[in-house]
């Protein structure tokens, strides 16, 4: 798996607990309010040091890189292709049907099935689709079936026939 550099800063009696994390000794360098230069020179110098008050450290760490960050793009639409991702149109339709059948507005409709009103908003008007769970979670208060709101059955069923 390949590695990323990550730079923290922390306190020299707590290693584990990062009081910033960045993905560049400039990124840190802002978080902390410091010159790239101090930073730099921190990691140069053992990667101990203090920046601004005294006790803390820089570290220049090695992780594992998030694995779809660097797949590469065939093998994305592949994941895409098995996972079975759906059309957004489709969904937002449905969405929107189902508000405007229960003569709800946006914010009461949201607040019955505890979604966000912005979340609502930009599912009813943009192209953001929403994950598994908030497919349930919405299918589950509606009583709808998954498989009607993102498009796969074209009539409405029951929440009780989800099984995706």
């Amino acid at each position: 798996m390949p590695k990323r550099k990550i730079y923290m800063a922390v306190t020299k009696d707590a290693l584990s607990l990062p009081l910033a994390v960045a993905d560049s000794a400039a990124e840190l360098a802002e978080l902390r309010g410091v010159k790239v230069e101090t930073i730099r020179s921190l990691i140069s110098r053992g990667r101990t040091g203090k920046i601004k008050r005294p006790g803390y450290i820089v570290v220049e760490v090695e992780e594992d890189a998030p694995r779809t960050k660097d797949a590469p793009p065939e093998k994305k639409a592949s994941r895409r292709k098995q996972t079975g991702e759906f059309d957004g149109e489709i969904f937002r339709e449905r969405i929107r049907l189902l508000r405007k059948e229960s003569g709800m507005t946006k914010k009461d409709f949201a607040a019955f099935t505890g979604i966000a009103y912005i979340t609502l908003y930009n599912y009813e008007r943009e192209k953001t689709v929403p994950g598994a769970d908030m497919l349930f979670r919405i299918a589950a208060k509606t009583g709808c079936s998954v498989d009607w709101l993102i498009g796969l059955k074209e009539e409405e069923g029951n929440a009780e026939g989800n099984d995706l």
